[in-house]
């Protein structure tokens, strides 16, 4: 696996496509259909109230480390070298050639959408609100929440990268040694705190705080004063 840093503040990781892909996708298809979600999906479960799915959030963390502490057998595999389009045809070309074809799926995705029966007709702001959206609508807002997210944190949307460091350091607690395994030892992630990684909190350097008010889960609205001093100092340590 190839790490680039250019620029400074990004972190992209390119890896080859082999047989272990093959069965990771297999494995994944078969677990979300049982768990009823994708890693995205049950943490966003879970967030609207339904706790069952907590279930499915701790299998997923179990699949995740043991999937690391598992890499050699995978890496071992047979795969084919990783493709970087940005070095076989140079960055600039490879950004068209990309933008050229997001930009035919738009047509063809918009077209489909259009011409579906369950496509919202009205295209009001209410309808935007209130009432499902369409692909294309939501394929663009996950582009733009995408881009966001590389720009705050300085890597793309990840989320079972979280799954597997909990997991991991819910094993250190229990006894784990993480220079047994190739792929922990000396990961930084491991001696730090969990409010530190960007894939479990977006926000980086962000630091968990508490407000003691009279207003109970009300005071982030209420208590704005004291909310503003907790923001102020946490700016000031940045």
């Amino acid at each position: 696996m190839k790490t680039y840093t250019q620029p400074e503040k990004l972190i992209v990781a390119i890896a080859p496509v082999g047989i272990s892909g093959v069965i990771g996708a297999f494995i994944f298809g078969i677990g979300m259909q049982l768990g009823g979600a994708c890693g995205c999906g049950t943490l966003y479960t879970i967030g609207s109230g339904n706790y069952t799915m907590i279930i499915t959030l701790i299998t997923f963390c179990l699949g995740s480390f043991c999937a690391s502490i598992s890499q050699d057998l995978w890496s071992g595999l047979p795969q084919i070298p990783p493709i970087v389009l940005g070095e076989t045809i140079g960055w600039k070309n490879a950004v068209i050639v990309q933008l050229i074809i997001f930009f035919f799926l738009a047509i063809i995705v918009g077209i489909w959408t259009k011409n579906s029966p369950t496509s919202p007709k009205n295209s009001s702001w209410r309808n935007f609100l209130y009432n499902p959206w369409s692909i294309f609508t939501g394929g663009i807002i996950l582009g733009l929440l995408n881009w966001l997210t590389l720009v705050i944190s300085g890597q793309p949307w990840r989320i079972t990268w979280g799954f597997a460091l909990w997991m991991a350091k819910i094993a250190m607690f229990l006894g784990w040694n993480p220079s047994s395994s190739k792929f922990w030892d000396g990961d930084p992630a491991l001696s730090s705190s969990v409010l530190a990684d960007t894939t479990s909190i977006l926000i980086p350097n962000s630091q968990l705080v508490y407000l003691k008010s009279i207003y109970g889960h009300d005071a982030f609205l209420t208590d704005s004063i004291e909310v503003n001093k907790l923001v102020i100092n946490f700016l000031h340590q940045l």
